[in-house]
């Protein structure tokens, strides 16, 4: 029987043992886990006038607590499949 498959023994058909032997050596013959590919990001251009914010407007990322930097114009952000980005936007002349 390969490793990390369970068989029985010949002393009792309801005993399950793992063909590794003793519990010592399970670890070694556990399955790997399977290395999944480096997933690529989509990226998200949005004008900032769509959204009701002015030039000059600070905007933050509130998950890293990074500012991110925008041409005045539009704000692109990376986003993972099924990601997602908060952001607050606040006027220049105000503090959080």
């Amino acid at each position: 029987m390969p490793c990390g498959t369970a068989g029985t023994t010949a002393r009792s058909s309801a005993r399950r043992t793992s063909s590794c032997g003793p519990p010592r050596h399970r670890r070694a013959c556990a399955p790997r886990r399977r290395v999944l590919p480096v997933r690529r990001l989509a990226y998200l251009t949005v004008e900032l006038g769509s959204i009701g914010a002015r030039p000059d407007d600070r905007i933050r990322e509130l998950w890293t607590h990074t500012d991110i930097p925008h041409d005045g114009h539009c704000v692109r952000a990376g986003l993972p499949a099924h990601g997602a980005a908060l952001y607050r936007l606040t006027p220049p002349d105000t503090t959080d």
